[in-house]
């Protein structure tokens, strides 16, 4: 009994981590507007994995890990988690935030290195002026009605 308590949280973990397209805002205070906050997504459903944001500044985004957050213009150390079929991982990074700009998010394994699972994160800015479409976040899971080109809509859902 005692080992089934400790998978079960394990798993609503995991569920609560893997919602695609969740987007939340990485800062307190009322809702700014898209062209005073920056944008940081994360692919999900890629074939090789996820990745997802989990904390800005060291503050939790609320209800678990998002794929799209907005952060204030500045450093910010976000806190990310990865999963895929062969691999899991955590860690921070240092993202130097401008307003009205998006930013890429991406984690993956490298493979064992001296015993040890090691991977990689980088974070790529996007060109002035691109916008954020569904092909960008979860390409596998388009909400009805919309098209895989479409802009995603701005604030947390």
């Amino acid at each position: 009994m005692r080992k089934v308590v400790p998978t079960f949280a394990f798993s609503i973990f995991l569920i609560g981590c893997a919602s695609p397209g969740k987007r939340a805002q990485g800062y307190v205070g009322p809702q700014l507007s898209q062209d005073e906050v920056a944008t940081v997504f994360s692919t999900v459903g890629g074939r090789y994995g996820n990745t997802e944001i989990c904390s800005v500044d060291e503050k939790s985004l609320g209800l678990g890990c998002a794929s799209v957050v907005y952060v204030l213009p500045g450093s910010r150390i976000l806190e990310w988690k990865f999963k895929s079929e062969r691999a899991v991982g955590s860690g921070k990074i240092l993202l130097k935030a401008e307003a009205g700009r998006i930013y890429q998010l991406n984690a993956s394994p490298l493979g064992v290195i001296d015993g040890k699972m090691r991977g990689t994160a980088q974070i790529h800015s996007s060109a002035p002026g691109s916008r954020l479409t569904h092909r960008n976040v979860d390409p596998n899971s388009v909400p009805a009605g919309m098209k895989l080109d479409d802009v995603l809509p701005y604030g947390k859902n």
